[in-house]
């Protein structure tokens, strides 16, 4: 069987498939207003072949804030759509938050 479309099944195992295809895009925006440094972003990516790996199509977007020198808020929003059933997939949608506080150096 050919390698040439690997899929990969574990840390050792290999199994050649279909071809397979992932990629992303993303555009962020910074802004300073009353010196506040504020960076907004958008993100869209997809995939093919990979039902049992990754989501089929991914969006969402962030903000985040540099309030003082160092002290960085952030929130960002995902929603995954997976593969359906037939592809090896769940036919599952998630929407994922994340709040994020920290310190940028």
């Amino acid at each position: 069987e050919s390698l040439e479309h690997p899929k990969f099944i574990d840390e050792g195992e290999v199994e050649g498939s279909d071809r397979q295809i992932a990629w992303v895009g993303e555009i962020d925006v910074t802004l300073e207003l009353s010196d506040i440094e504020i960076t907004l972003g958008l993100t869209y990516g997809e995939t093919d072949g990979l039902g049992d790996l990754l989501a089929k199509k991914r969006t969402g977007g962030a903000a985040s804030l540099l309030l003082v020198e160092h002290l960085l808020l952030a929130v960002e929003y995902l929603r995954e759509e997976d593969y359906p059933f037939s592809q090896g997939g769940t036919g599952d949608q998630a929407d994922i938050v994340t709040f994020q506080c920290g310190l940028a150096f």
